[in-house]
């Protein structure tokens, strides 16, 4: 049952792990078969580079699983959240590569300081608000996808499908990286794309010897020239 997705979840797992965008056993990626309501995910405390087709567990709407070994991640309701919320996602990954978490740690977005960030995103990659104490307290995994959510339909208009595309990425304030695609190997790709800019983001920025203001953003007829060129369909 679901071999295809399976392999595409696990094939993308042991990428995560290969181009090193994951600490061993944090990375988690999934994805949904709408039709019959089940999400397929890679099991806790399983390292990425070690994951296979039989491990990924298929698992219910409301959590139960119903094939694969190993029990259920933490953020399988954080991802569940995000799928229910937003139906053009199909595929979620969530790891922590080293500069993009940085920025997510510092709780600031990824500025598009040049073409390269042009390229691959129309924007800056968004970083979330500190959750509230309360949702820290009673159901954290579940209000950490809402406000995931909250954040990308804010971010941007939720029903133009040119703008949603431009991200499909976005920081946890003070935790990790996530990012989302048609399909996990996209997802994977746009998780490469998030660590590449906020590598040169960082190095710009040191550069740039202005803590005050974080540098300043390139020009948006730029950003708007590079981006359309390389992402026209």
């Amino acid at each position: 049952m679901h071999e295809k997705l399976r392999k595409q979840v696990s094939n993308a797992c042991n990428m995560l792990s290969r181009r090193e965008l994951c600490d061993f056993r944090r990375g988690i990626v999934s994805a949904y078969d709408r039709k019959c309501g089940v999400i397929l995910i890679k099991p806790d405390k399983l390292d990425c580079a070690a994951v296979t087709p039989i491990d990924v567990l298929a698992v219910t709407d409301d959590g139960a699983i119903i094939d694969g070994e190993g029990s259920l991640p933490e953020k399988f309701a954080t991802h569940r959240e995000i799928y229910h919320a937003l139906g053009y996602v199909n595929s979620i990954v969530s790891s922590n590569p080293t500069y993009a978490t940085a920025f997510a740690q510092a709780g600031r977005p990824i500025k598009p300081y040049g073409t390269t960030h042009a390229e691959y995103f129309g924007d800056a990659i968004p970083c979330t608000r500190r959750l509230t104490l309360s949702e820290i307290e009673e159901n954290y995994s579940q209000n950490l996808g809402r406000v995931i959510v909250e954040t990308l339909v804010s971010d941007s208009d939720p029903n133009d499908d040119a703008c949603r595309d431009e991200v499909s990425a976005l920081l946890v304030c003070s935790d990790e990286v996530y990012s989302y695609g048609e399909s996990p190997a996209s997802a994977i790709d746009r998780m490469a794309a998030v660590e590449g800019v906020a590598k040169l983001a960082f190095y710009t920025e040191l550069l740039m010897k202005s803590a005050s203001s974080g540098g300043t953003r390139m020009q948006e007829d730029l950003l708007r020239l590079r981006y359309e060129r390389e992402n026209k369909k």
